[in-house]
């Protein structure tokens, strides 16, 4: 009976981790199929405030939703360009085995700024050491890839993000480093460019 009471139980877990895995999918067609949301679903909710209020409000928050979605499309871009360069340098600068693959795999994960140099980064250095062929040069030379895709990128991501969001090169660089210290974190970094964008349009409207 306690072998039975067990297999229940396990059988139990399989299936409502299989059907929670399931909802995943169809949450996902959803959310895609669905129209996304707009300041005029916002402004239909303000009882009590005037028709200019509204459309002012409306207005502002159609320009947050844009400058986050552009955001995160100049995210996308920065971190395709960023792992291209990291693997060209892997790859024929430090002759590094599927390096091409590891330089992308590491500015993929950097859409979450610094993650990739976080997360993918020391496995990519055990490798370059330890793998074939590795040692101290392979090492060292991944490094130096590293560092001057990490310097170029103070190039690379304001003027994509510049562009996208209509901050100058220079807002850019003071929204991350401003944002940074006064949320701390990888939240103060992803949060910068909108919340500096936002910013501004609310104080040119």
């Amino acid at each position: 009976m306690e072998a039975a009471g067990v297999a229940i139980s396990n059988a139990k877990a399989i299936v409502q981790s299989v059907a929670a895995w399931l909802m995943v999918p169809v949450y996902m067609i959803i959310y895609l199929a669905s129209r996304p949301l707009e300041g005029r679903d916002f402004a239909k909710v303000m009882v009590g405030v005037t028709a200019r209020t509204r459309d002012n409000i409306r207005f502002l928050i159609d320009e947050f939703i844009r400058i986050v979605v552009a955001f995160f499309r100049g995210q996308v871009v920065v971190a395709i360009i960023e792992g291209a360069l990291f693997g060209l340098g892997f790859q024929f600068l430090a002759g590094l085995p599927y390096g091409l693959t590891l330089g992308l795999l590491v500015g993929i994960v950097n859409i979450v700024p610094y993650m990739g140099s976080i997360l993918v980064m020391p496995p990519v250095c055990l490798f370059a050491f330890f793998g074939p062929g590795g040692g101290w040069g392979t090492l060292l030379l991944v490094l130096a890839s590293w560092i001057a895709v990490g310097l170029a990128d103070f190039y690379i991501t304001p003027r994509i993000m510049g562009g996208r969001t209509g901050l100058s090169n220079f807002a850019v660089v003071f929204s991350l480093l401003f944002w940074g210290s006064v949320i701390g974190g990888f939240a103060g970094v992803f949060l910068a460019v909108p919340l500096s964008a936002f910013i501004a349009v609310a104080y040119r409207f």
